[in-house]
């Protein structure tokens, strides 16, 4: 923004300064055309003696200053710059309403996108959760599944330890009965 507004500047002080130009160069033009008009060749400057005796006053001759003209074209040149600084300013003004659309154009885009990137990755998680709840679930039913096979096998072996056990201890007290029936007479 503040090299479009240094552009600006910089064409405006162009502009002026041409006009400015302008305006001396047709001054000058005028004096020098003024210059060029026949006159009477001055000898007199080389005559110092004459300069002493001054008894007859001369005429000197003025340049007549032509305000009129002057006035108009400085007018002339002032509206030219006004149409200028206008058309500039109005450039200006649609070249920052035009930035500012195509800002406002990309931020939109952007806030799309994001939004599509944000649900692509919600939706993308949340594939990813069910898949991992789906495989935790698979594998703790598998646990559960060993748990109770591991469960059935140990009721199973303490069954067999128990009826092991109950056969040895009624082993065990048949050989204690025995011992002690044998002791007596």
């Amino acid at each position: 923004m503040a090299s479009k507004f240094g552009k600006f500047l910089l064409f405006t002080t162009a502009t002026v300064a041409a006009a400015a130009g302008v305006y001396y160069y047709l001054q000058k033009k005028n004096k020098a055309t003024d210059i060029n008009a026949p006159h009477e060749e001055d000898d007199d400057d080389l005559d110092f003696v004459d300069d002493l005796d001054e008894t007859t006053t001369r005429s000197r001759s003025y340049v007549s200053l032509n305000l009129d003209k002057a006035e108009s074209f400085a007018s002339e040149a002032f509206h030219k710059a006004k149409e200028v600084i206008t058309d500039s300013y109005h450039q200006v003004k649609d070249t920052v309403k035009a930035v500012a659309e195509n800002a406002v154009g990309a931020t939109r885009e952007s806030a799309h996108a994001l939004k599509e990137t944000v649900t692509e990755s919600a939706d993308a998680l949340k594939e990813t959760a069910t898949e991992s709840a789906e495989t935790l679930k698979d594998d703790l039913q598998k646990t559960a599944d060993d748990l109770k096979e591991t469960a059935t096998d140990a009721k199973e072996a303490a069954e067999a330890i128990k009826t092991e056990a109950g056969q040895a201890i009624d082993n065990n007290v048949t050989k204690v009965e025995e011992f002690f029936n044998e002791d007596t007479p």
